[in-house]
């Protein structure tokens, strides 16, 4: 991923939150925890007014540009002078990332005709940051392309705002240890079979109709991510 040597705003360097910690520790020479996130426009894209798009969503969620550092005692996040830009997409998605003073970013993004894909190192946020990100560079490229406002929505935010204390706080450490809950703990559910190649990759790719979706879950009474984590769990304890 090239770069352009601009700052970005925030503090000068960040502590991993509670949930981050593990994936520096865990990644190896051949697997980097990484997960991808895409979204599929009606026209080709143009990775001009991406770049400018990317660059804007930087600025407004400015810890997505910072780089992984290990301390004495712990890794930390390092805001640094420079600027991702995207690249072509591969056909060989969520490939080990390279973490280095060439390559600092925790990030990529990625752009094949119609497609704007973000692969993410879990370390930098999760799921949902990830989603916020891709969904508010979306907006802001189509504000710049095509002068569509989207929003407002709690997945876009106004790339026209400073960034907010509050989003690179650790939220674990201030709602999360204010709840009791109990010490005991049931026996973890093996998962048996034959593990994989770590160095294998399977993309498995399927269609199905949302709003059949969205009912089925409506009648479980629950949302469509729990309904499809629900069912990924009995898929797991079936096959066990």
């Amino acid at each position: 991923m090239s770069k352009r040597s601009k700052r970005t705003a925030g503090p000068e360097w960040l502590k991993l939150d509670n949930a981050a910690k593990i994936y520096p520790a865990v990644r190896s020479r051949k697997w980097t925890a990484l997960y991808r996130l895409s979204v599929t426009l009606t026209d080709v894209v143009d990775e001009a007014v991406l770049a400018k798009a990317l660059e804007n969503t930087v600025r407004r969620i400015p810890f997505f540009a910072y780089r992984l550092r290990r301390g004495f005692f712990w890794f930390y996040l390092d805001r640094q002078p420079v600027m991702p830009t995207p690249e072509p997409d591969v056909v060989n998605p969520l490939v080990r990332m390279q973490i280095s003073r060439e390559n600092p970013f925790l990030f990529r993004i990625r752009v094949w005709n119609k497609r704007i894909a973000i692969e993410i190192f879990h370390a930098l946020t999760d799921g949902t940051g990830g989603l916020v990100f891709l969904m508010t560079m979306t907006a802001e490229y189509l504000r710049l392309k095509y002068g569509t406002v989207c929003g407002p929505s709690p997945y876009i935010l106004d790339t026209r705002e400073k960034p907010q204390a509050e989003e690179m706080e650790d939220s674990f450490l201030k709602y999360a240890r204010k709840a009791r809950r109990s010490r005991t703990e049931s026996r973890a559910y093996p998962l048996r079979g034959t593990p994989g190649d770590p160095a294998h990759l399977r993309v498995i790719t399927g269609r199905l109709p949302t709003q059949a979706l969205y009912n089925k879950a409506k009648e479980h009474g629950v949302t469509v991510n729990v309904f499809l984590a629900s069912l990924l769990l009995k898929a797991l304890y079936e096959i066990a």
